[in-house]
């Protein structure tokens, strides 16, 4: 008597190549990385000074300001340059569009839409400018999906932030930023 593999709702024989593809399709569940998109070079540390005076009170905004402080920024009344940290959940299904004030310009994605009503997006941006002239000197913006009522943690978004300060500037956008 000749083995028969066992057969899987298509009626056809499970073989060891379909098996591997099984196991691949299990490994691609996991969450893609963080989406980055930067604009300009991070500037010399100097005095930072935060809109309104104070510091960010959300968790994940207070970590990418202590960020810039270990990287040799400091906080100030009047600084150097003005930085503004955001962050922000997207619903799912929407982005972040933005033209750039020229109507015969192609107009881009800061931050894709997500594939599903079910899946938003956590957002952080971080812009310093000079506070002077007011010129936008460097901005970056991290995106990472997130399944709607699911636990969440902010660890990645704050880590590809750090990469960035490390780096002075990322490539100009990976992951869905780029789409």
């Amino acid at each position: 008597m000749k083995f028969r593999f066992p057969t899987v709702l298509t009626g056809l024989p499970m073989t060891g190549l379909a098996l591997t593809g099984l196991g691949a399709l299990a490994g691609c569940t996991g969450t893609p990385p963080p989406a980055v998109a930067t604009l300009g070079s991070l500037p010399p540390p100097g005095t930072l000074e935060f809109p309104g005076g104070t510091a960010p009170t959300e968790a994940l905004g207070q970590e990418i300001a202590a960020q810039l402080v270990a990287r040799g920024f400091t906080p100030a009344d009047h600084g150097t340059y003005l930085a503004q940290i955001t962050t922000s959940r997207v619903p799912g299904k929407a982005g972040l569009f933005v033209g750039n004030g020229n109507p015969d310009a192609e107009a881009q994605w800061l931050v894709a839409p997500s594939p599903s009503r079910s899946i938003g997006l956590r957002v952080a941006t971080v812009t310093l400018s000079d506070r002077a002239t007011g010129r936008e000197l460097y901005r970056v913006i991290v995106s990472e999906q997130r399944r709607n009522g699911k636990p969440e943690t902010d660890e990645r978004i704050a880590q590809a932030v750090a990469g960035t300060l490390d780096n002075g500037a990322a490539p100009a956008a990976t992951g869905a930023a780029s789409r």
